[in-house]
């Protein structure tokens, strides 16, 4: 898979889908929980740091190397510079107070139950409410839902909201995945 990355300093905010999650017990149980492609979902920051809900909580990190070949990158479509920056504000009050992972969330989610009340929520279900509470209605990646922000990463990768550029982040500048 070809690597990319977001212009560094650009400010654009991209959602990042891994496909598998190496050495990751958790990785085995939502393939078998959601049998899908996609078992985790995060943000890249404008300045290409990972920003996610993982395990116990929401935190910031850099990438591994070890994920390149295992992690898609999407352009969330429509999106603006202002969009960017309010997604970035929303990214450093969570981290300030990070809600936590909710594993019950996701055996909800797999067992076709509505999910709990609280600001804990699994990775893409943390994805969707920053976008909720960040973007405009039209811009939403999933709006269907039958319980709002309620959905795995798969489900999240199927949007045509999302528009896949490629890879994981590296030095050159984001172009659209060819066929």
């Amino acid at each position: 898979m070809n690597t990319i990355t977001p212009e560094i300093g650009s400010g654009e905010v991209f959602v990042a889908i891994w496909l598998t999650h190496a050495h990751d017990p958790m990785d085995a149980a939502i393939k078998f929980l959601t049998r899908a492609q996609g078992t985790h979902a995060s943000f890249v920051r404008g300045n290409g740091m990972i920003v996610e809900n993982f395990f116990p909580r929401v935190r910031q990190r850099n990438w591994n190397p070890r994920e390149q070949d295992a992690v898609e990158i999407y352009r969330i479509q429509d999106t603006t510079p202002s969009d960017w920056r309010e997604l970035e504000q929303w990214f450093d009050t969570e981290l300030a107070n990070p809600p936590p992972y909710s594993i019950l969330d996701l055996l909800r989610y797999a067992f076709d139950l509505p999910p709990v009340k609280g600001p804990g929520c699994f990775c893409s279900q943390w994805v969707l409410r920053g976008i909720r509470e960040c973007l405009a209605d039209f811009q939403q990646p999933l709006r269907r839902l039958e319980y709002q922000d309620f959905a795995p990463p798969s489900q999240l990768r199927s949007s045509p909201r999302l528009i896949l550029m490629s890879g994981t982040p590296t030095t050159k500048p984001l172009a659209p995945a060819t066929k």
